[in-house]
């Protein structure tokens, strides 16, 4: 396999045997909103609850559809999707 990919709404990136350069990389791309949602999940899960639903501080983007978690192409294929949509209704 020359490449690959983690597709899912959360990855664990303190999995002990996945690369940890390749973690930090892949963590340090997401939001700044984000990386604070999956700290406060992972070191201090009874506190997610709260996190999520309380309004100081940013949730998470994926939980609150904010547009800027997806990419180009990713945007590129929702507009086509929804034109799509549009056209046979």
């Amino acid at each position: 396999i020359a490449g690959g990919a983690l597709i899912a709404p959360v990855v664990n990136y303190w999995w002990p045997s996945f690369p940890t350069n390749l973690s930090r990389e892949a963590y340090n791309k997401q939001l700044l909103q984000d990386q604070w949602a999956l700290r406060v999940a992972h070191y201090a899960p009874w506190l997610t609850y709260w996190w999520m639903t309380q309004k100081w501080f940013p949730s998470s983007s994926v939980a609150s559809k904010d547009p800027r978690v997806f990419t180009s192409p990713d945007m590129e294929l929702i507009h086509k999707l929804r034109d799509l949509k549009t056209c046979s209704q």
